[in-house]
């Protein structure tokens, strides 16, 4: 994660935060807004044509851009592998931009963020139940399930065995 400047969140200066956040069709708004934000911001940073969000801002956050437990989540997962890879995991150096990442823990019934920021306490490598290692993928499934249209996505930590 070095590689990329922006992912030093100790960097003197102001920061830019994009915070999604949506449900049902307001994800579908969403994306056409991404699209055309990053379409202004690519013509006013030269044109070129590698230029993504992720070269502007350097935090990217948000939760259920949603779906719909009435219908099936299997679409929806076979998308996000397609798109992140199934074993790309929340520390993977794909990600240009620091990502926040918020799901409900059921077992406390509270909010669950998880960002891959690396002086964040559980993105340790030398914990057992490293957040670095959850697979993107499930993360941004999970952040999707609204409880009324898609079944909660369970997330699974390592154990602490090894201590």
């Amino acid at each position: 994660m070095t590689n990329y400047p922006l992912l030093n969140p100790r960097r003197p200066g102001q920061r830019r935060l994009l915070a999604l956040d949506g449900g049902g069709i307001r994800g579908l708004l969403t994306l056409g807004i991404l699209e055309k934000l990053e379409a202004d911001l690519r013509a006013a940073n030269g044109g070129s044509a590698s230029f993504r969000l992720c070269d502007y801002f350097d935090f990217i956050g948000g939760t259920s851009t949603g779906a719909w437990s009435k219908y099936s989540s299997d679409p929806l997962e076979e998308k996000l592998k397609s798109v992140f890879g199934e074993k790309t995991g929340l520390g993977s150096d794909m990600l240009k931009t620091l990502l926040l990442v918020v799901m409900r823990n059921v077992t406390t019934d509270s909010p669950w963020p998880v960002t891959n920021n690396p002086y964040a306490k559980y993105n340790s490598r030398v914990r057992p139940d490293c957040n670095l290692d959850l697979p993107l993928w499930q993360l941004v499934r999970a952040s999707t399930a609204a409880p009324t249209f898609f079944p909660p996505e369970l997330v699974r930590l390592r154990t602490w065995d090894k201590f």
